[in-house]
Parts: structure tokens; C-alpha cells; sequence
């Protein structure tokens, strides 16, 4: 009988069409639009795969239509930890309720993050996000650098005259930086006006 068993005339099986929701689950991506065919061979045109959670950028780590970030494994430094559970770490854990304090009476310093092994990535956008706290410990002028060597450092992006305009604010910012680097250190060399510096989160995106 035609239409039972999954079969129709000439007992051909008949494809049942996946959702858009399974597309994108099968061919592994999480966001932006993507094109390709269904599980029936049928065209998909920009399906809808999502948006990215926070801290994660779609293409983020130079898989395309996939949601990531650069700094999702690997090691915290900082010049100075002014605080036990305020480390270096803190801004590193995609969690912007945490933080990296320098310590009373330091309003400049450094925080690097070096990638496993001898792994390198371009960096070509970062993002900074505020603590939620003291707006005077915010940074306000800063390079970001890359080294290879984890001595002679180059610099990807100098930034000076920023503003976080709120608590928690997340800022981000596009580099022409082409260089593949195993380490990436945020410089700061003035903060917002108070006598210590802190930060939520510094992530970095690139391939």
C-alpha cells in the first residue's frame, strides 16, 4: 500500500528530511549561516546555525561557522597578583565575574597567555572585558604583543584613550597582525585614574 512501510510506488524508500537543527549538527557547525545539502540531498541555502555564547566568536579559532576562542587552553602569566584567587588565570576563564587584580599601587603591568606545546596562532581580534568594580583600575592604554621566544616581543596592537563605559563591559577590538605567535602579552601602560589595575577577561581570536 503506497505510503506504508517508508515506501511509495515501486517500493522506493522515502527520505524523510532532517531539520535544520540536525543539518547543522552533522556537519559540525554552531553558527553564522552555512550552505549544503540535507541528509536527502536536497540544497541548504544560509541555513541558521546559532550565535555564539559569550566569549566565543564564530570562526574564532579559523574554523569556519564554528564558535570558539584562542585562549581556551593554555597558561597564564602576569608582571604582578595582588590577591590569592585573583590570579593571572582568572582573566583567561571565559567568566566575567572573576578577575585578574595587580595588586595596591600597581597601575601598570603585563598578562600573557602562551598557547600548549610549541602551537602558534595569528591573532586578528581581542576582546577586553571590565572587572565589576572600581572603574579606575579599568585599563586605558595598552599594546598587545607576540613573541616566539617568550623574550623578544612585536607588537600586533597599541591602544591608548579607551573607556569602559560600564562595569563588565566587554570592548573588542581588529588587528592587521598576519604573525603567527606561541605567546601574546597584554602591556598596559596606563590605566583609567586609580592606583592598582585589574581586568575581567582578555580573549584572544585568530587562526
Amino acid at each position: 500500500v503506497e505510503g506504508q512501510g517508508g515506501a511509495s510506488d515501486g517500493g522506493a524508500a522515502t527520505c524523510v528530511a532532517e531539520t535544520l537543527a540536525q543539518f547543522c549538527a552533522r556537519v559540525g557547525k554552531d553558527c553564522g549561516a552555512v550552505n549544503g545539502s540535507d541528509n536527502c540531498g536536497s540544497p541548504i541555502a544560509a541555513a541558521d546555525c546559532g550565535t555564539c555564547q559569550p566569549f566565543r566568536l564564530c570562526a574564532g579559532t579559523g574554523k569556519e561557522n564554528v564558535c570558539g576562542a584562542l585562549t581556551s587552553d593554555g597558561s597564564a602569566t602576569a608582571s604582578s597578583v595582588g590577591s590569592v584567587g585573583e590570579t593571572s588565570s582568572k582573566a583567561f576563564d571565559f567568566n566575567a565575574s572573576t578577575k585578574w587584580y595587580a595588586g595596591d599601587n600597581t597601575k601598570t603591568g603585563w598578562l600573557a597567555f602562551q598557547f600548549p606545546g610549541t602551537t602558534a596562532y595569528a591573532v586578528h581580534s581581542y576582546s577586553l572585558t571590565s572587572a565589576g568594580d572600581v572603574p579606575g583600575r579599568d585599563p586605558s592604554a595598552w599594546q598587545l604583543q607576540g613573541s616566539n621566544d617568550g623574550g623578544v616581543w612585536g607588537v600586533v596592537d597599541q591602544r591608548t584613550g579607551e573607556v569602559f563605559a560600564r562595569r563588565l563591559q566587554t570592548n573588542s577590538y581588529t588587528s592587521a597582525n598576519t604573525t603567527a605567535y606561541r605567546w601574546y602579552r597584554l602591556l598596559v601602560t596606563a590605566n583609567s585614574g586609580a592606583t592598582a589595575l585589574q581586568l575581567a577577561e582578555l580573549v584572544l581570536y585568530g587562526k
